[in-house]
């Protein structure tokens, strides 16, 4: 944990009323004068800093050992243990490594006291090849004397389906997990190459919108590249929860003619 965190952000004059828009006015700072040209004026930067003061927050952490193991399709799922703390429940858990599908994490997880309150899943996080920490809101001034973790089903895939495979230059995939995931299309521009994936046949009962393809790719070589990161482009689009549409961008200073994607995807253990 860090000693403090830093907020940033930049502030764009807008249009203001008449009795306030006298030249150089800062409706944040009345007495402060904005800069007068550029990209400064335009932008007035604002940083504030928030220090954390761990030892305050040290004895309110409570960590509750579980180490239970399920069993679903062949399939082991180990749940650690778990933390709650003032501001969240993490709960970790390891995926045996003789499991024949790589497992992701579950859908619809959520925890309860048994009495109707729930308390929601936050966010995760990917703490190894098996091995997730899942966050959920924090029962920690309600204090409960049990909680059940629940959820529907796991997202998992098998181990030898793990890849897929794209020539970019030709504009075909060479390889896919299975028949719900296809290469719609590989669109160029100056800029960056544009891999679009198509992805259908999904339950109804799957809710979930789904990062198909992980950030870092092989190239023909076997040369590791990241994904091109440009931040005015549409990374998601869902016709609906039975077909969604992912877009992936290469840089074109840097990615090959053969992309080797690694890939997170798909088939479901109930």
């Amino acid at each position: 944990m860090p000693d403090e965190v830093v907020l940033k952000a930049s502030f764009e004059r807008g249009d203001q009323p008449p009795e306030i828009r006298d030249e150089g006015f800062d409706p944040l700072n009345p007495i402060a004068k904005l800069p007068e040209t550029g990209a400064e004026r335009n932008g007035v930067p604002l940083e504030v800093r928030i220090p954390i003061v761990k030892a305050r927050f040290a004895s309110l952490k409570r960590e509750i050992p579980i180490g239970q193991t399920i069993e679903t399709r062949g399939q082991k799922i180990t749940v650690v243990k778990a933390v709650v703390d003032p501001l969240r429940i993490s709960v970790e858990m390891t995926y045996d490594e003789a499991n024949s599908k790589q497992i992701f994490d579950p859908v619809d997880a959520h925890l309860t006291d048994g009495q109707g309150t729930v308390w929601r899943y936050i966010g995760g996080s990917e703490a190894g090849t098996n091995r997730d920490i899942l966050y959920f809101e924090s029962s920690f001034f309600h204090a409960p004397k049990e909680l059940y973790l629940e959820g529907k089903q796991f997202r998992a895939l098998d181990k030898d389906k793990m890849s897929v495979v794209i020539n970019t230059d030709s504009g075909e995939s060479l390889q896919a997990p299975d028949e719900k995931l296809k290469l719609r299309e590989v669109q160029k521009t100056d800029r960056y190459s544009r891999i679009t994936l198509t992805l259908r046949g999904l339950s109804e009962k799957d809710p979930m919108g789904y990062t198909v393809l992980k950030h870092k790719f092989k190239d023909a070589d076997g040369q590791e590249h990241w994904m091109g990161d440009f931040g005015d482009v549409v990374s998601t689009w869902m016709v609906s929860t039975q077909e969604q549409h992912s877009f992936y961008y290469l840089n074109n200073e840097t990615f090959p003619a053969t992309a080797y994607v690694s890939n997170q995807l798909l088939s479901f253990l109930h």
